[in-house]
């Protein structure tokens, strides 16, 4: 398989690949962005958080709900230190994370999560 060699081209192309269910490929270049964009100064920017966040996204719905996890709280992180901590997209992967955690049998985080997306959305 040959990846885009731009990382916003392969995270376009790893969200095509999310929506259409290939959550193999989606992960494998989600990953590619996150080793690219975690190199550096750069680790905190909005590529590695969206690469993190389709990785986790996808990583979920393919039943692997330990990486989903991680990876989705990286994804969440990096997008509040990078001031994008309430948009869209911020609560959709609260949604997911929370969804996760009741999953994992973490209901306590799971509702931490709602409380913090109930607030964002106001």
């Amino acid at each position: 398989m040959t990846y885009p060699d731009d990382l916003e081209e392969q995270l376009a192309e790893a969200q095509r690949r999310y929506d259409a269910g290939d959550y193999d490929r989606a992960c494998k270049l989600a990953d590619k962005v996150i080793a690219a964009s975690d190199e550096g100064p750069r680790k905190n920017d909005m590529l590695f958080a969206e690469g993190m966040r389709i990785f986790g996204m996808a990583s979920y719905r393919a039943g692997d709900l330990v990486m989903a996890d991680n990876t989705l709280a990286f994804a969440y992180e990096t997008r509040v230190n990078a001031g994008a901590g309430d948009d869209e997209v911020t609560k959709e992967l609260l949604l997911a994370w929370s969804e996760v955690k009741i999953l994992r049998g973490n209901t306590l985080r799971a509702c931490e999560l709602l409380e913090r997306l109930r607030e964002i959305m106001g």
